[in-house]
């Protein structure tokens, strides 16, 4: 009798023809003769790369504990239902092969699941050690670049609020507003456990920030080792999130609105924004550039980028390069994260950042200075129109005109008429070219038509003629008084 309890010491077998799985599958016998003996490792020796074979994408995989294999070895054959594990290497070609199959012959893979209840089905790809960075890498660059592309002006805000000293990041937690302490929480998903008392001091009591923390945290989790189904992602959370209205309203959502269609509005909000985002999520994703705006909710739009991936959205949206490098910089870099009184302080790899390999660290250093040095533009531009406006006389007309002529240019890319989000863009990517002169290091926006090229230079051509302006209205002023 054969016992389904995990062994200390699990293999990995790959069968080696392809042709041998169908009639695996069909018989549920897995014969000697079926495996390439010369390719079996141990678990660890996967997970870790320490064995030097090269997987392709379709390989069918095995995972046995050592009984199993030992029974194998001796009686040249088992039940393959015995077995701890099995599926295709790479998880898109898993997916592919297991849709077909189970679309043809459903019952016999609930036959396994009765026989063995503890035998997994899935893409081995997802037992490497590299996988789950790689896999929330991608994750957090569809969550952050679709987010920044959309609220660009609330995580500026943010951003602003950072002072970065050597390898320290410092943040008065007093500044912060709600959307702030929800971009922090974000920015540091990746190190959910490594602090929970600096977490605790972000949420500061706040059930509703907790709440949308778990959910963001039990999301990754999900999208990070599932493929996503609404039905599978509702049970997911409401397995995961420790509050009863909240898994009540799940799983209402799951039943009436998910399963049979039925009208239903919850009553709590973040269970509205999680319906808000099932919804969006069933557009195509050729068609979410001209689906998505301000007027959804922020959380919604940052599960709707996790669940796309960045390297899918990427290629539609165009995002800032800015986006992998600061995803890169909190997921790989930070050492330690703790609060001195009712300062955040989020410490990273000093060596690192001597080394400052690809300029990533530099990079997001001279974007926060960046946007910085916006907000200082945009104040002076503020003070000038208002003493252009208390000026009372005038000596001549010319002058008169040359007045005119520049609260006219003013006017028209005041923030409040052309609205903040075109100023801000306008300004960003002329301070952006004044931060990094090298064409390589200037890449605030890849531009791939040429009518975006022209667009670019006009609006670089305007500001630099106001700034120039601005610059005359001073020495005007010095040379009046």
């Amino acid at each position: 009798m054969i016992t389904h309890s995990k062994s200390k010491q699990d293999y990995i077998l790959k069968v080696s023809n392809r042709d041998f799985v169908d009639q695996i599958l069909a018989e549920e016998i897995l014969l000697k003769e079926f495996i390439d003996w010369n390719q079996v490792q141990t678990l660890k020796e996967f997970i870790n790369h320490s064995k030097p074979i090269n997987y392709l994408s379709d390989d069918f995989l095995i995972q046995v504990n050592s009984e199993i294999l030992d029974e194998l070895t001796n009686n040249f054959q088992v039940e393959f239902w015995n077995v701890s594990c099995f599926g295709w290497y790479l998880g898109k070609k898993h997916k592919v092969k297991m849709k077909a199959r189970k679309h043809s012959n459903r019952d016999k893979y609930k036959s396994f699941e009765e026989k063995n209840p503890s035998l997994e089905v899935k893409s081995f790809d997802k037992l490497r050690a590299s996988f789950r960075p790689q896999k929330v890498r991608n994750i957090l660059n569809g969550a952050f670049g679709l987010s920044y592309k959309i609220f660009k002006d609330e995580y500026d805000s943010f951003f602003r609020k950072i002072n970065w000293q050597k390898d320290c990041w410092y943040i008065n937690s007093k500044e912060l507003s709600s959307f702030d302490k929800q971009i922090l929480l974000q920015l540091l998903l990746y190190q959910n456990n490594r602090n929970s008392d600096l977490i605790s001091k972000i949420i500061n009591d706040s059930d509703a920030l907790r709440l949308y923390y778990d959910i963001l945290n039990n999301a990754m989790e999900y999208f990070t080792y599932q493929d996503y189904k609404m039905n599978r992602f509702l049970e997911y959370l409401a397995k995961k999130i420790n509050h009863d209205d909240v898994i009540r309203e799940l799983t209402e959502l799951n039943d009436r609105y998910i399963t049979k269609g039925l009208p239903y509005k919850p009553l709590i909000k973040h269970v509205e924004i999680i319906q808000e985002f099932l919804d969006i999520a069933k557009t195509e994703n050729s068609a979410l550039i001209n689906s998505i705006d301000k007027e959804n909710n922020k959380t919604s739009i940052f599960l709707l980028g996790m669940v796309h991936m960045g390297d899918t959205l990427d290629s539609q949206f165009e995002f800032d390069t800015f986006v992998p490098s600061i995803v890169t910089l909190t997921m790989e870099h930070i050492v330690d994260m703790y609060n001195e009184e009712e300062i955040i302080v989020i410490a990273f790899n000093e060596d690192q950042i001597e080394k400052d390999r690809n300029k990533k660290f530099s990079y997001v250093k001279e974007y926060f200075e960046e946007l910085k040095h916006i907000e200082r533009i945009k104040e002076n531009l503020s003070n000038i129109k208002n003493d252009l406006s208390n000026i009372k006389h005038v000596t001549t007309k010319s002058e008169e005109e040359y007045q005119q002529n520049l609260m006219d240019a003013i006017e028209k890319h005041d923030p409040a008429k052309i609205g903040k989000s075109d100023f801000n863009q306008l300004m960003h990517q002329t301070i952006h070219k004044w931060f990094h002169p090298d064409p390589q290091r200037a890449k605030y926006s890849r531009k791939k038509q040429q009518v975006n090229r022209k667009k670019s230079t006009e609006n670089q051509s305007r500001f630099s003629k106001i700034y120039t302006g601005l610059t005359k209205i001073n020495k005007y002023f010095f040379y009046k008084k």
